[in-house]
Protein backbone atom coordinates (compact mmCIF):
# COMPACT_ATOMS: atom_id res chain seq x y z
CA UNK A 1 0.00 0.00 0.00
CA UNK A 2 1.00 3.31 -1.14
CA UNK A 3 0.98 6.22 0.93
CA UNK A 4 0.90 9.96 0.86
CA UNK A 5 0.07 13.35 2.84
CA UNK A 6 -3.53 15.54 1.64
CA UNK A 7 -1.36 17.99 0.21
CA UNK A 8 0.68 15.86 -2.19
CA UNK A 9 -2.15 14.24 -3.18
CA UNK A 10 -3.99 17.00 -4.18
CA UNK A 11 -0.66 18.34 -5.79
CA UNK A 12 -0.05 15.10 -8.01
CA UNK A 13 -3.97 13.54 -8.27
CA UNK A 14 -3.51 12.40 -11.88
CA UNK A 15 -0.55 10.40 -10.89
CA UNK A 16 -1.62 9.29 -7.63
CA UNK A 17 -5.10 7.80 -9.76
CA UNK A 18 -2.70 5.99 -11.54
CA UNK A 19 -1.16 4.54 -8.73
CA UNK A 20 -4.44 3.30 -7.66
CA UNK A 21 -5.08 1.65 -10.94
CA UNK A 22 -2.96 -1.27 -9.82
CA UNK A 23 -2.51 -0.82 -5.58
CA UNK A 24 -3.95 0.57 -2.66
CA UNK A 25 -3.11 4.51 -2.06
CA UNK A 26 -3.43 5.79 1.62
CA UNK A 27 -4.09 9.22 2.01
CA UNK A 28 -3.19 10.86 5.43
CA UNK A 29 -5.34 13.44 6.76
CA UNK A 30 -5.11 15.98 9.45
CA UNK A 31 -6.00 14.90 12.51
CA UNK A 32 -5.30 11.09 11.99
CA UNK A 33 -8.04 10.82 9.72
CA UNK A 34 -7.13 9.02 6.79
CA UNK A 35 -9.29 7.49 3.29
CA UNK A 36 -7.79 4.90 1.30
CA UNK A 37 -8.12 4.95 -2.60
CA UNK A 38 -8.80 1.85 -4.72
CA UNK A 39 -9.82 0.93 -7.93
CA UNK A 40 -13.74 0.02 -8.85
CA UNK A 41 -12.75 -3.59 -9.39
CA UNK A 42 -10.48 -4.21 -6.44
CA UNK A 43 -13.65 -2.31 -4.10
CA UNK A 44 -16.56 -4.32 -6.14
CA UNK A 45 -14.39 -7.65 -5.24
CA UNK A 46 -14.04 -6.71 -2.01
CA UNK A 47 -17.80 -6.21 -1.54
CA UNK A 48 -18.44 -8.93 -2.59
CA UNK A 49 -16.23 -10.99 -0.86
CA UNK A 50 -17.73 -9.77 2.40
CA UNK A 51 -20.87 -10.37 1.45
CA UNK A 52 -19.63 -14.33 0.66
CA UNK A 53 -18.29 -14.14 4.29
CA UNK A 54 -21.31 -12.77 5.86
CA UNK A 55 -23.09 -15.62 4.68
CA UNK A 56 -20.94 -18.26 5.87
CA UNK A 57 -21.12 -16.16 9.31
CA UNK A 58 -25.10 -16.61 9.02
CA UNK A 59 -24.89 -20.06 8.31
CA UNK A 60 -22.55 -20.43 11.43
CA UNK A 61 -24.64 -19.22 13.72
CA UNK A 62 -27.63 -21.00 12.25
CA UNK A 63 -26.05 -24.50 12.74
CA UNK A 64 -25.05 -23.11 16.59
CA UNK A 65 -28.55 -22.56 17.00
CA UNK A 66 -29.14 -25.99 15.68
CA UNK A 67 -30.91 -24.38 12.37
CA UNK A 68 -30.07 -26.92 10.06
CA UNK A 69 -31.21 -28.60 7.02
CA UNK A 70 -30.38 -32.24 5.22
CA UNK A 71 -27.34 -32.24 2.75
CA UNK A 72 -29.43 -32.41 -0.46
CA UNK A 73 -31.21 -28.86 0.53
CA UNK A 74 -28.02 -27.04 1.16
CA UNK A 75 -26.75 -26.15 -2.42
CA UNK A 76 -30.33 -24.93 -3.62
CA UNK A 77 -30.37 -22.73 -0.12
CA UNK A 78 -26.94 -21.82 -0.41
CA UNK A 79 -27.42 -20.97 -4.45
CA UNK A 80 -30.15 -18.85 -3.46
CA UNK A 81 -28.38 -17.50 -0.30
CA UNK A 82 -25.13 -16.36 -2.17
CA UNK A 83 -27.20 -15.05 -4.96
CA UNK A 84 -28.98 -12.03 -2.86
CA UNK A 85 -26.27 -10.89 -1.26
CA UNK A 86 -24.14 -10.50 -4.79
CA UNK A 87 -27.03 -9.04 -5.88
CA UNK A 88 -27.51 -6.75 -2.47
CA UNK A 89 -23.25 -6.21 -2.61
CA UNK A 90 -24.01 -4.96 -6.42
CA UNK A 91 -26.77 -2.82 -5.42
CA UNK A 92 -24.83 -1.14 -3.25
CA UNK A 93 -21.85 -0.54 -5.19
CA UNK A 94 -23.90 0.70 -7.68
CA UNK A 95 -25.14 3.26 -5.24
CA UNK A 96 -22.05 3.95 -3.87
CA UNK A 97 -20.45 4.57 -7.19
CA UNK A 98 -23.87 6.50 -8.57
CA UNK A 99 -22.78 8.67 -5.34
Amino acid sequence: MESTGGTEFRANLKEWLDVADTEVVKVNRPGGKSVVILNAETYENLMLELAELRGVHRGLLAAAEGRVVRGAEVGKILSETMGKAKASARAKYKKDVAG
